[in-house]
């Protein structure tokens, strides 16, 4: 997060709530501090099951938020970090569909066994995703996260 250089950012939390802790923001010399602080707290802890598509779709949508400044040429990328599987379906509350990240049947929710039909997220192209599992390599879902990964081309 390079601060006074017309760098964003925006910091979601997903588990079985899928939260904007930041909302797409400016970095600069007086705020990067505070988003690093963000970042190194607990509020990040990990928490309830895994719904990673929620996660990634809820930050597409804050980086599709407009520019304050004029850019020539935009990087767009994001960071999905994880400490898990993704099982839990996402409800989209735009279209009233269940998303994963690969589609098929997931876990409604996490209070229950149901299980749901979901459709597979496509992020746009000129998204570079890298996918980071941290953790026991047991509870983290590496071929999905590949798929996730692989799912954009370089810029």
């Amino acid at each position: 997060m390079r601060p006074d250089m017309q760098d964003r950012l925006s910091i979601i939390k997903y588990n079985n709530w899928i939260n904007v802790l930041q909302p797409m923001t400016l970095v600069t010399s007086a705020n990067q501090q505070g988003m690093v602080n963000l970042i190194n707290s607990t509020v990040l802890a990990p928490d309830g099951s895994t719904s990673i598509a929620g996660g990634v779709m809820l930050a597409l949508n804050e980086l599709a938020t407009p520019r304050s400044t004029p850019s020539t040429k935009l990087n767009k990328m994001m960071l999905v970090l994880t400490d898990g599987m993704d099982n839990t379906a996402y409800l989209n509350p735009d279209d009233g569909q269940y998303y994963s990240l690969l589609g098929g049947q997931e876990q409604a929710d996490y209070w229950s066994n149901n299980l749901v039909n979901t459709s597979a997220i496509s992020p746009p192209v000129d998204v570079k995703i890298y996918a980071v599992g941290l953790g026991n390599t047991d509870m983290i879902d590496v071929a999905r996260l590949g798929v996730l990964a692989h799912s954009t081309v370089p810029i």
